[in-house]
């Protein structure tokens, strides 16, 4: 699954410059279904995000929230029937770079720096649930990507974050062993874009 995501973002990214030579890269309300992969940290395999996020851009600053969930986060074992993580994130993005398209021509690029924060939901679970961890942990997130443009509406999105938890909750001592003062993982997604 992250050699798919992985591919697909790289995909993403190089197609940018046929996809866009032209208008303006769009402005404007936007939603973006995702999907992702995730790699280092406290990850133990290469778990898929599903998510979506929307908001509004700008010719330079833009914000959105952004909502995705790993079912198959956490390592599977015999025990554990819930391993999954949820993410629900306020972000605000910086656009440092823009490739405006030529005279004529369909499309446009763009790079950004994000940033955000909001709440990291791990829940894992034991057959009976004998054991659980179901929290919500203060996160926050950083990374970047590029956004390229087929036409004034649509396009494709390839964004890598970084995530981590911060501060501690009575679930940081539990029988699972994760240390979630300090949880973090990589997240790398690719995307369609459709603005309004």
């Amino acid at each position: 699954m992250r050699r798919i995501v992985v591919l697909a973002t790289l995909v993403a990214a190089l197609s940018i410059p046929s996809i866009s030579a032209a208008q303006t890269p769009s402005t404007g309300w936007f939603a973006s279904p995702f999907i992702s992969g995730s790699f280092g940290g406290d990850t133990t395999e290469s778990a898929p995000f599903y998510g979506a996020s929307a908001g509004w851009m700008g010719s330079r600053l833009g914000l959105e929230g952004e909502v995705a969930n790993a079912p198959d986060f956490f390592e599977p074992t015999g025990f554990l029937t819930e391993r999954r993580v949820m993410t629900v994130m306020g972000n605000a993005f910086y656009r440092f770079w823009t490739l405006r398209p030529r005279s004529g021509q369909a499309g446009g690029a763009h790079a950004y720096a994000a940033g955000g924060a909001g709440l990291v939901r791990p829940h894992v679970a034991e057959a009976g649930d004998l054991s659980v961890i179901d929290v919500n942990k203060f996160g926050f997130n950083v990374g970047g990507g590029l956004i390229g443009h087929f036409s004034g509406h649509t396009g494709v999105r390839g964004d890598v974050r970084y995530v981590r938890t911060t501060g501690t909750s009575d679930a940081d001592a539990n029988p699972f062993g994760l240390d979630l003062t300090r949880f973090e993982f990589w997240r790398a997604s690719a995307g369609l874009v459709v603005t309004f």
